[in-house]
């Protein structure tokens, strides 16, 4: 009977210690057995969004954008994914491309828990010999590919790393978005910066990719993304300018209601000037019937939390809300 009780103790033990080892595995690899909430349905085989592209040209692109999704392989705990975008629409200027491998975001394993991307070797993109290393390292070794990697989405976000050379890389959740940050403390010059946003249920709705001088910008949203952006990017502007609802009361007293005061959002800056990724336009308007006559216009960065007046001039366009409430631009207005 001893004997019998310490052999069921030995078994609970091996059964205990098993069940802890696939809990360990799963928690950090997650399973194949239910989709990841924030990466594309399987199914899904492309996107297509608005897209901003600064090329080589030096010339700013708005145009509608596909993003490929492309299954490799299925493994026991992911799925390895490529994400590419197509070109863009061909013009006279061989120049009018999308260049130095931003056409490619990555090569991307997809877990339960969390989404690890691995960037292309060369800017040839994915080639067989690069896909059938990345599947070959995944077959040899998952957690050290995935140590390899960098954590893209993860419901519990992730701590900010800086790296020696002063980038920052992290994840951060909020509700139902989840986003990935890289950037360098040093903001001028060719620094890059990337973003990812994804959102539960759709994949990614808004990517930028870009650098310090405007080399090689790459911007893509969803429509859905746009207009909430900006419905939050009109509620902020109205509330650090308390001077837009002041003039705008006074505009429908003078006028008896024909004339109104409108905001027009846009990721656009003007024709004088270069549109900055990341960054939105506020133009107020004077509305009446169907004429609208330019006020003034503010800039504000993704973050909400830096407004600028924007008035474009040879010496640059972006000044202070003091200096726009100092200058002569703001007596005339009758602010």
């Amino acid at each position: 009977m001893k004997l019998f009780n310490k052999y069921k103790k030995c078994m609970l033990l091996v059964c205990i210690l098993f069940i802890g080892a696939v809990i360990g595995i799963t928690g950090c690899y997650g399973s194949n057995n239910e989709e990841n909430a924030y990466f594309f349905p399987q199914e899904q085989t492309s996107v297509e969004y608005e897209s901003y592209i600064y090329p080589l040209s030096s010339r700013e692109i708005w145009q509608p954008l596909n993003l490929n999704i492309k299954k490799l392989k299925e493994f026991e705990n992911g799925i390895l994914y490529a994400l590419e975008l197509d070109q863009l629409e061909e013009t006279d200027d061989p120049w009018d491309k999308i260049s130095m491998g931003r056409q490619y975001l990555g090569y991307f394993y997809v877990t339960e828990i969390a989404v690890y991307r691995k960037a292309v070797e060369t800017s040839d993109g994915f080639t067989q010999e690069q896909t059938d290393k990345m599947i070959e390292l995944i077959e040899e070794d998952e957690e050290a590919f995935c140590a390899d990697c960098t954590i893209v989405c993860c419901e519990n976000g992730t701590e900010d790393i800086v790296d020696e050379d002063g980038y920052h890389a992290y994840v951060e959740a909020s509700g139902e978005q989840i986003s990935y940050h890289m950037y360098n403390d040093y903001v001028y010059g060719t620094k890059p910066y990337e973003k990812i946003v994804w959102e539960k249920g759709k994949g990614i709705v808004y990517y930028v990719y870009g650098a310090g001088n405007m080399l090689m910008n790459v911007m893509l949203w969803t429509e859905e993304y746009r207009d909430r952006i900006y419905s939050q990017i009109e509620e902020y502007i109205r509330q650090e300018v308390p001077e837009i609802a002041e003039y705008e009361k006074k505009l429908l007293e003078e006028s008896e209601g024909e004339v109104s005061l409108v905001l027009n959002v846009s990721m656009k800056g003007s024709e004088d000037f270069t549109s900055k990724p990341g960054w939105y336009f506020i133009y107020v308007k004077e509305r009446q019937g169907e004429e609208e006559q330019d006020v003034v216009c503010f800039a504000v960065n993704e973050s909400k939390n830096k407004v600028y007046w924007y008035y474009p001039t040879e010496n640059g366009g972006f000044f202070s809300l003091e200096e726009w409430r100092q200058s002569s631009y703001y007596s005339e207005i009758g602010w």
